[in-house]
C-alpha cells in the first residue's frame, strides 16, 4: 500500500478484508501482510482503525518498495486514473487522513503473492494511485499455489 493516511489504501484493505471474510477455500491458508511507507506508530494506529485480517509492517525508508521496483512520482499520484479511483474510494466511505504525514506521498504500492516454496506467483506494481490488482487476478494467483 502507499501510506497509512491514503483513502485508496483504506479501500484496498477493506476489499482484502471482505475477500478474506468471504470464506473462499483458496484464502483459508493465506496470510495477508500489508506494508506501509509510514512510521511504526502510524502503522499501529492504522491497524486499530481498519479491519485488516493480517499483519501490518512499516517501511519508512521504502526499501521494500525499491526492491520490488514499485512506481514513484508525482505524475503517478496525480492523474485522471488516480482521480477516478479516489472518487470511488471517497464514495465508498473511505476517508483521507491528512494529519498522517507520509514519508513519501508519491510512492505507489502493489501486490506480491509468494508461494510456500518462496516462488513469486504474482507481482503487480500499481501504475498510479489506486491501480490495485484486480480481484480475479489475485484469486487466480492464489489458486495456482
Amino acid at each position: 500500500m502507499r501510506h497509512y493516511g491514503c483513502s485508496l489504501c483504506r479501500k484496498q484493505v477493506a476489499d482484502l478484508s471482505r475477500l478474506k471474510a468471504s470464506g473462499l477455500d483458496e484464502l483459508k491458508e493465506v496470510d495477508f501482510i500489508a506494508i506501509g511507507s509510514g512510521t511504526v506508530q502510524q502503522g499501529a494506529e492504522f491497524l486499530k482503525e481498519v479491519n485488516f485480517p493480517g499483519a501490518v509492517y512499516s517501511d519508512p525508508q521504502r526499501k521494500t518498495y525499491q526492491a520490488l521496483n514499485f512506481t514513484k512520482g508525482i505524475l503517478s499520484t496525480f492523474n485522471p486514473g488516480g482521480l477516478g479511483k479516489l472518487m470511488e474510494s471517497f464514495s465508498s466511505g473511505n476517508k483521507q487522513r491528512f494529519e498522517v504525514i507520509p514519508t513519501d506521498p508519491f510512492q505507489q504500492g502493489g501486490c506480491l503473492v509468494v508461494s510456500p516454496s518462496n516462488d513469486v506467483v504474482l507481482l503487480h506494481r500499481d501504475d498510479f494511485a489506486g491501480d490495485h490488482v484486480e480481484e480475479s487476478k489475485l484469486l487466480n494467483a492464489l489458486r495456482s499455489i
